[in-house]
């Protein structure tokens, strides 16, 4: 039993085709009875197989017109070199039908990580514990359905996407702790620029082949995006890291000799720079840092070198 060539003539009253394939659903088992001269059409971004007891029949790629042939059988090719090895996990007396898969992009797949990754800030004398969680999207299609088949769907009427999101989830939220902690050990990043870092994350994701088992059930990761991060860190060192600041801003205040009453440390803004190192500005035109008094429009400080 093959997908022939339309033939001239064919009814085309009674056509098999699939029209329930969304961004939902992976794959589905056609109820249509398959017949001789019965007319298959497959449409954009579908690939369809004829199956029967645990063999692979035939298989088509290419949208358009066919017809069944249950009296020929598909000349080897390269399409059915692989179907032809294909072994069913268990015994199947399933009679013929046609099984079509959706190979078009599945979209718009959202995820987040409950669980907080923990994450180290070494940047500071002290390290400070952090906890982080993160949203993200992704984007996915079936690349091998050989391998789908034969590792993830099996035979059933049905394969909605929600049965492999929490795989995709699994996967790629694992690479994403081991990417995490990388950026902390290679970057030592602090808590504040670890939000300007995702696209360095991202890299590490990748890098950390977080799909590699998908690719083994035929599965290809198309798009992968972090959206969104949030970081907490530990209550008791923030609290100490932020009164340290404070003082260090007094001490330096107390040195600024004929400083108006009215100026305080309220008077500093903290800036970080992308080094995750403390800089200052000042409306005073004294260095924070130092004391030293500033040139007019001065970007850094001549004895210290801090940035304004």
């Amino acid at each position: 039993m093959k997908f022939g060539k339309l033939s001239e003539g064919a009814n085309l009253s009674k056509v098999i085709q699939c029209d329930d394939i969304d961004n939902d659903t992976l794959v589905v088992r056609l109820p249509d009875k398959i017949e001789d001269k019965k007319p298959v059409m497959l449409k954009e971004g579908q690939y369809a197989i004829l199956y029967k007891k645990g063999k692979v029949h035939d298989a088509i790629h290419k949208k358009g017109m066919y017809e069944i042939e249950a009296s020929k059988q598909a000349k080897t090719r390269k399409e059915m070199e692989k179907w032809r090895q294909f072994v069913p996990p268990k015994k199947d007396d399933s009679d013929i039908c046609m099984i079509v898969f959706n190979m078009k992009e599945i979209v718009n797949n959202n995820f987040s990580i409950e669980k907080p990754i923990e994450y180290t800030d070494w940047s500071k004398d002290k390290p400070i514990k952090a906890k982080i969680t993160c949203r993200g999207v992704f984007n996915f299609r079936i690349e091998d359905p050989y391998l789908f088949f034969s590792r993830v769907y099996g035979v059933r009427d049905h394969y909605s996407k929600l049965e492999l999101i929490e795989q995709i989830r699994k996967q790629a939220i694992s690479s994403i702790q081991e990417g995490i902690n990388e950026l902390s050990n290679e970057y030592k990043l602090s808590i504040e620029l670890v939000r300007t870092k995702t696209s360095e994350l991202e890299i590490k994701v990748r890098e950390n082949e977080y799909d590699l088992k998908l690719k083994m059930r035929g599965i290809k990761i198309t798009y992968f995006e972090l959206t969104d991060l949030e970081i907490e860190a530990d209550k008791k060192e923030s609290s100490k890291e932020n009164r340290t600041i404070l003082k260090r801003l007094d001490s330096i205040l107390s040195k600024i000799k004929d400083t108006p009453k009215m100026i305080d440390k309220d008077t500093a803004k903290i800036y970080l720079n992308e080094d995750g190192e403390i800089t200052y500005k000042s409306n005073i035109g004294i260095c924070m840092k130092c004391g030293n008094l500033l040139e007019k429009d001065s970007k850094y400080c001549k004895i210290c070198g801090a940035k304004i």
